[in-house]
């Protein structure tokens, strides 16, 4: 039996951000698992930019991916009644029969079955970590339940009802649980008092199309993701509506289901739709607007509000968003409730080209001080807690 450091069992999402950080450095062994992912060789033969490569101590789940994929992606009518909450766990009851790690960092809705659990319960000196990266569903439903009876959402066939079925017990033999902002951590401790939580945030990364603009005018916003009453897009469309001297521009594409609530905004004339676009190519459009605004009714760590900072926009955010403790803390847009005078206030104050143009000096500071990367955040996780033991 091989002594490892750390064994990392994940979608491929801000897990690659720590897998590359692993490969960058010496101190700790690891073995990554993970789907929808190729070996870098066949990257680089294949000279697919779009594809994923792994390289060093990374194992892929071929028939993982390909049951994710035609179940979530395609939606083969043959794999309707497949399930993919276990792609990863022959994979690593394989890895663990060789070797022994005294961390087991886990995505739980891919390594299901109970065996993590059982693995837990028989290894109590090995730190087992359930990552979680969006707030509590059934403390989010109690909440958007009155949103869906107001524009009349059939409940049962909401992407937000199979969640809570899911994930119902995704968590309840965990003892410790890794998620990226104090919002989910409060959810969960709404369901699970007891537990203890380890908060690592995604963070905020500067774009290759920064630039630090002052501005005299502010009076254009941008709106990056996906439309739907999730996001808080009804709330979002309602205010332009009725501020028309202000522009909104929206990226994205409507959610399966949600047309009809959408479609009538079309015709709003300082509402902009673009559609969906590359993200290669969104982060040079943002740099065409003043300020981001972001008004979701829950979102755990919003990669699109990362995405605008980052080119240099001041956002306005709502308080159910995961960022929202770095925006507050280093001053980069304004944070608000979700009720309609409130957010008017913000939108108010981020267009005051005083306290506009000192969150952009507060964004300059944050950015050129270079916040430790999320992969960086992890390795010291990982190694404080090793180094502890």
């Amino acid at each position: 039996m091989k002594e490892k450091d750390i064994l990392i069992a994940a979608r491929p999402d801000q897990s690659l951000q720590i897998y590359e950080a692993l490969c960058d450095q010496q101190k700790l062994s690891f073995q990554f698992v993970s789907f929808k992912v190729i070996p870098k060789w066949l990257k680089t033969f294949l000279g697919n930019k779009k594809l994923t490569g792994v390289g060093r101590n990374a194992t892929i789940t071929y028939w993982g991916t390909f049951k994710h994929l035609a179940k979530r992606r395609f939606r083969f009518r043959f794999a309707k009644y497949w399930s993919d909450n276990d792609i990863l766990v022959h994979k690593i009851k394989a890895i663990l029969s060789r070797n022994h790690f005294k961390i087991i960092h886990f995505w739980p809705e891919h390594c299901g079955g109970g065996f993590i659990e059982k693995y837990q319960n028989e290894h109590p000196e090995v730190l087992v970590l359930a990552d979680i990266h969006m707030p509590h569903p059934e403390v989010v439903f109690r909440d958007m339940f009155p949103v869906y009876n107001k524009y009349e959402i059939d409940i049962k066939n909401c992407d937000l009802t199979r969640l809570c079925k899911e994930q119902k017990n995704y968590v309840t033999n965990i003892n410790h649980i890794i998620v990226p902002s104090t919002y989910v951590a409060d959810t969960y401790k709404e369901i699970y008092p007891n537990k203890v939580y380890h908060i690592v945030p995604y963070g905020i990364r500067i774009s290759d199309k920064y630039k630090k603009t002052y501005k005299q005018d502010v009076t254009s916003f941008v709106y990056v993701g996906v439309i739907a009453l999730e996001k808080g897009c009804d709330l979002l469309f309602d205010i332009f509506k009725n501020n028309q001297s202000l522009q909104l521009h929206v990226y994205g594409t409507i959610l399966d289901g949600q047309k009809q609530v959408f479609e009538s905004y079309a015709s709003i004339p300082n509402i902009h739709f673009h559609g969906f676009i590359p993200k290669s190519e969104i982060q040079k459009a943002i740099r065409d607007f003043d300020a981001g605004i972001h008004l979701s009714r829950f979102d755990a760590y919003s990669l699109a509000v990362g995405e605008i900072i980052g080119c240099g926009l001041p956002v306005v955010v709502s308080d159910k968003t995961g960022n929202k403790e770095e925006i507050e803390k280093y001053g980069l847009g304004i944070v608000t409730p979700l009720s309609i005078d409130r957010i008017e206030e913000a939108i108010s104050n981020i267009c005051n080209t005083e306290f506009y143009n000192q969150c952009i000096d507060n964004i300059d500071a944050y950015l050129q001080h270079g916040e430790s990367s999320y992969g960086e955040c992890m390795m010291n996780f990982y190694e404080k807690h090793i180094n502890s033991n």
